[in-house]
């Protein structure tokens, strides 16, 4: 089973503003690319020129996750951005808080297993007003809480 709390460390939670998509997705994508030291600035630098690349998808209750395939990583790379108040983001509407995923090509099951544990996660009660707080370790220890 998948272990959120390997994925969604308090260190991976950003505040986020109003701000164009592009720029709110490369805040996050900055921080998925920090957590591997392996790729190569050349690699680091075609995952931020392919923002547009990247698919949005609203998850329902002011959740959306943005993604995209990257080469040459060894593992699933996962951020969030926390808005303080409800923001437009993409197509997704109103979104208090942003997943960015970056996903290696041998590594598409594990990723259908994250998002169906995520999905669960954020759809269990008091996910919203975890988020929606803004606060990086009572949204930790909620995760915390949800896989035990």
């Amino acid at each position: 089973m998948i272990d959120l709390t390997e994925f969604l460390k308090a260190e991976r939670f950003v505040p986020l503003g109003p701000a164009a998509r592009d720029v709110t997705v490369r805040t996050l994508l900055g921080v998925c690319l920090r957590e591997d030291e392996t790729l190569s600035d050349a690699d680091r630098a075609a995952a931020l020129e392919n923002i547009r690349a990247m698919r949005d998808q609203a998850l329902g209750g002011g959740f959306a996750l943005t993604h995209a395939r990257i080469a040459r990583s060894r593992d699933i790379l996962l951020s969030a951005g926390l808005f303080r108040v409800p923001t437009p983001f993409g197509r997704c509407g109103p979104t208090h808080t942003v997943f960015c995923a970056l996903i290696p090509e041998e590594k598409s099951r594990e990723y259908l297993s994250l998002i169906a544990r995520l999905s669960r996660m954020l759809s269990a009660p008091g996910a919203e007003d975890a988020f929606r707080s803004g606060d990086p370790e009572r949204i930790a220890c909620f995760i915390r809480d949800f896989q035990t």
